[in-house]
């Protein structure tokens, strides 16, 4: 049977904490193939993605170019049921002999219940994956929707800093585009020096 990992989310920006993560799974042997799929906006946060998705795509792209386990799918999609059903019926898949991982950080625990369509889940995924960024953390919500625990792995940090896309707005917005090389792959560091740079 054949490990599909769905890594969703807004990638805004893609980080190293995304492709670590991806490595730390397919090293494991927990996945065979990543799907990463930039979504166009989170009906649950109000803000406005700092990039736009062709922008996203393509930074996901020139991130994760050297993987050749992981693949970039633009399914143009804003709730996650409706990816996981576009995946579904892609002509291109047989998934017969394919299992189905959906890939989430820990803090979308205290949200999912709200998530659209969350009780058919169980009709599209085979378990979760949470990348815990609190070691504390406790799957008090996620393990309810499948009516088992999900596999959990202790996420990316630097130091005592915590890797997220947030956190790499807000040093953005305050520090410019001087530490993003901490963050973010050295290529997509550029890529988006480039933006910046056509902005002003």
């Amino acid at each position: 049977m054949k490990r599909v990992g769905l890594f969703g989310g807004s990638f805004d920006p893609v980080h190293y904490g995304h492709v670590l993560s991806s490595v730390l799974l397919y090293e494991m042997g927990i996945i065979d193939v990543i799907v990463v799929l930039p979504t166009n906006s989170n009906p649950l946060k109000n803000n406005t993605p700092l990039f736009n998705l062709e922008d996203r795509l393509l930074m996901c792209k020139i991130a994760f170019q050297n993987m050749p386990y992981v693949s970039v799918l633009d399914l143009n999609y804003n709730y996650t049921i409706d990816m996981l059903k576009k995946i579904k019926n892609l002509p291109s898949v047989d998934d017969s002999d394919i299992e189905y991982y959906l890939i989430v950080g820990s803090d979308i625990d205290s949200t999912i219940l709200q998530w659209k369509d969350i009780g058919s889940y169980k009709d599209y995924i085979e378990n979760f994956i949470v990348l815990c960024r609190d070691r504390n953390y406790e799957n008090s919500n996620i393990s309810k929707i499948l009516s088992k625990p999900p596999i959990l792995i202790d996420g990316i940090t630097i130091g005592d800093l915590e890797l997220s896309s947030t956190n790499i707005r807000k040093r953005l917005k305050y520090d410019g585009c001087k530490i993003m090389r901490t963050f973010v792959p050295s290529d997509v560091c550029y890529y988006i020096k480039n933006i910046k740079n056509k902005e002003n």
